[in-house]
């Protein structure tokens, strides 16, 4: 699967290494290639924002993520402000496409796994459905900055993560659960000690990440409508006092 983290990855870089290592052809190549190309050819705001409608209607989270790295390597000539309403704009159907038709769970994890730099630049993936002897962790994360083993658990539509993760929860050293739905769960359904969000959710924090690191004058009232913890992670000792 190809990856790409606009938090840690820069074009221009990647597409000098693919000269030296010879993969001028491969198809993340050719996608930045085109979006290099896209932009310089963008003489003004109206010409950037036709072209983030179109990519707007893209099914490619990896095209997704390569046009937003790109919109930020314009900001001079565009402006913060305006790159930072054309990101949100898009973020909604940036990491996790727009839910128009059916995918599978596992198509859901491969979108987290590869987006999960810039959603959750805090974590560092370990393996994507990490067997266990008795169970199945749909994908399997480390937060260096407190020592912890993150769980996530994926669900589509309504369906509740919660119990999965709780009988997870035993076999790892003070995890950090995270129950990601299409659907947000009612409260009587929710634990304090899972963090919840749905797609559109990361969709959005990705977003926020991105601005908030590449803008010179970046306001996060612009993505207000983000509706999770600024403080996540929280420390092990605050969702014990909560629980």
């Amino acid at each position: 699967m190809c990856t790409w983290s606009v938090l840690k990855d820069s074009i221009p870089a990647y597409l000098e290494a693919a000269g030296r290592d010879g993969r001028s052809h491969d198809f993340l190549t050719h996608e930045a290639s085109s979006i290099l190309l896209q932009l310089r050819r963008a003489k003004d705001c109206k010409d950037l924002y036709q072209l983030a409608c179109m990519h707007r209607q893209f099914h490619s989270p990896l095209i997704n993520r390569l046009f937003f790295s790109g919109l930020n390597l314009v900001r001079d000539r565009f402006g913060d402000f305006f790159i930072d309403l054309l990101i949100q704009e898009l973020a909604p159907a940036a990491y996790f496409p727009r839910p128009d038709r059916p995918r599978p769970e596992s198509a859901y994890a491969a979108y987290l796994e590869g987006g999960l730099p810039d959603i959750f630049p805090e974590l560092v993936p370990i393996k994507k459905e990490a067997v266990f002897d008795h169970f199945r962790v749909d994908l399997l994360a480390k937060m260096p900055s407190l020592q912890r083993d993150v769980l996530f658990e994926l669900k589509l539509g309504g369906e509740d993560p919660t119990p999965q993760l709780l009988r997870y929860a035993p076999h790892f050293q003070d995890p950090v659960l995270i129950g990601l739905t299409e659907k947000q769960l009612r409260p009587r359904q929710m634990r304090k000690d899972v963090y919840y969000f749905t797609y559109a959710m990361l969709n959005r924090r990705a977003g926020e990440n991105i601005c908030r690191h590449f803008s010179s004058d970046y306001s996060p009232a612009c993505f207000s409508a983000c509706e999770f913890d600024r403080d996540f992670p929280r420390p092990a000792s605050k969702i014990k006092a909560e629980a």
